[in-house]
Order: C-alpha cells, then sequence, then structure tokens
C-alpha cells in the first residue's frame, strides 16, 4: 500500500456516474513508467493496466503548463493518485499545489486493449 503525503494540498475531483474498482495496485507501475518521459506543455501520457479482478484502470498523467516540458515524479503522482484511489470510489483526478501534473486514475470495465500498456 502506498502511503500518501499530506503535507502539500491536492485539487481533487472525483468522478461520478462511473465504474466503482480499485486502482491502487497499478499506481507504482504506473507512476514509474512515466517519469522519464519528458512531457510538452498541455500533452498527456496514458496508461492502461489489467486488474487482477479482470477490470482495468485507465491511467493519464497531464503537463498543466502553458509553456514548459515537464517529467513527473514518482513520489507526486503516486502521492496524487493514492488519494484520489482512497477518496474517490469512481476513480477521478488530483493536482498537487505547485505540480505541473494532473493525475488521472479511472477503473473501468473490461480489458485492456493491446496498445494501451498491460
Amino acid at each position: 500500500m502506498i502511503t500518501p503525503t499530506f503535507a502539500q494540498q491536492l485539487t481533487l475531483d472525483c468522478a461520478t456516474g462511473q465504474t466503482t474498482g480499485s486502482c491502487e495496485a497499478a499506481i507504482t507501475a504506473f507512476c514509474s513508467t512515466i517519469t522519464n518521459q519528458v512531457i510538452p506543455p498541455g500533452a498527456s501520457t496514458q496508461r492502461c493496466f489489467t486488474t487482477a479482478a479482470g477490470s482495468k484502470c485507465d491511467f493519464r498523467a497531464r503537463n498543466t503548463d502553458p509553456v514548459n516540458s515537464h517529467n513527473a515524479t514518482v513520489q507526486d503522482c503516486e502521492s496524487a493518485l493514492s488519494i484520489v484511489s482512497l477518496v474517490c470510489a469512481e476513480g477521478g483526478s488530483g493536482q498537487l499545489t505547485g505540480d505541473a501534473f494532473q493525475f488521472f486514475g479511472l477503473p473501468n470495465p473490461g480489458a485492456c486493449r493491446n496498445e494501451c500498456g498491460n
């Protein structure tokens, strides 16, 4: 289990009308795959992970900086997505204050397609 860091404030947006499920088990895998990527302004990177329960978790990291490229840190990614997972039963998004990235985690029915990753 990832322990979220609460030292920073988080802007949280919980999804409604979505599938309920936990994506917590795939957070570390997603966050570790995106940290070496430099994401251009306004762009996103995403991956899908099939869960042991047979559903899928769609993750995305969006660079909200309109001017500069950035790479996300594992700590910020894990903290934001862990809080989303703990608070939002249907998934959602979170962005730590001062961080360029908004992180999304959404549980969905079915399995990932080949181009999604897992």
